[in-house]
This record gives structure tokens, sequence and C-alpha cells, in this order.
């Protein structure tokens, strides 16, 4: 029985981020709780983490979380209305250029919504601010479907 204990999690490298990216999965934000402030080079967001971390299903639990990216030089995005009340499901967060130390980082969402982040450095937090309360429900994902062969 793993028991909700409140994570806060740094990212230096691909492989931290790795893990950032699984414990955020299906995060729910709303686009209004993401900021990029360009003179403190910082992008932030607040969302709803289901917590994967718990492996009992009759525990199932959400928390509210905080994000954070520092040295970003740039922010690109598609399908994403800042400072609007749209409701996005956080699919991953990768590398998808690497320069080291920087490079891009992409914030995929459910549907087309993506939001880019061009980094000099990878330097992010991950942290739970609010205790965990009971989910509705547990993200279900379809299994991949075997491709056709010919």
């Amino acid at each position: 029985m793993t028991a909700y204990q409140p994570l806060n999690l740094v990212a230096c490298d691909g492989e931290d981020l790795k893990v950032i990216s699984a414990m955020m999965q299906d995060c729910i934000i709303t686009a209004s709780d993401m900021v990029f402030d360009k003179s403190m080079r910082l992008f932030a967001i607040m969302g709803n983490r289901f917590c994967w971390e718990v492996e009992e299903e009759e525990t199932q639990q959400r928390v509210r979380v905080g994000v954070h990216f520092t040295d970003v030089r740039k922010v690109a995005y598609r399908d994403v209305e800042f400072g609007s009340d749209q409701i996005l499901s956080l699919l991953a967060i990768e590398f998808v250029s690497q320069e080291p130390p920087g490079g891009i980082l992409r914030i995929i969402f459910s549907g087309r919504s993506e939001i880019r982040l061009t980094i000099d450095a990878l330097n992010m937090v991950m942290q739970d601010v609010t205790p965990g309360w009971s989910a509705s429900s547990r993200p279900q994902h379809k299994d991949d479907e075997p491709l056709n062969e010919n």
C-alpha cells in the first residue's frame, strides 16, 4: 500500500524530466493558470495532478501542483488560449531538441494543444502545494492498438 506523500521534484536533465512527466500525466490545467514572465525568464503552471504514485485504487487522489521552468527564452504554442477558462489535459513533457544544457521542451496536451519552451538550461521544479483529495475517477488510457501489416 502506498499512501500519498507530497512530491517536491527537480529536473536538471532528460532523465529527471521523464520522472516528472510521468507524475504529471493527466494533470488538468486551466489555461488561465499558466503564465510566462519574460523579464524573469520564468514559465509557471498550476494544475490538478492525478497521484499516479498512490497504488491503491480505492485511495485514488488528485492534488494541486505548481510547476515552474526557469531560463526560458521563448514560448511558442498551438491551440492554447492563455488567460481563458480552456481546460487542458497534460499528456507529457519532453525534450525534442537538445543543445546541452538547453534546447526545446514540449508540453503536450490532449488534442492538438502544445506549448514549446526554448530554454538555455533545464531547470524545472514540480511541487505539490495542497493536501490530496479523493479523485472521482482514475484516468483511462487505451492500450496501444496493434499495427496493420501488409
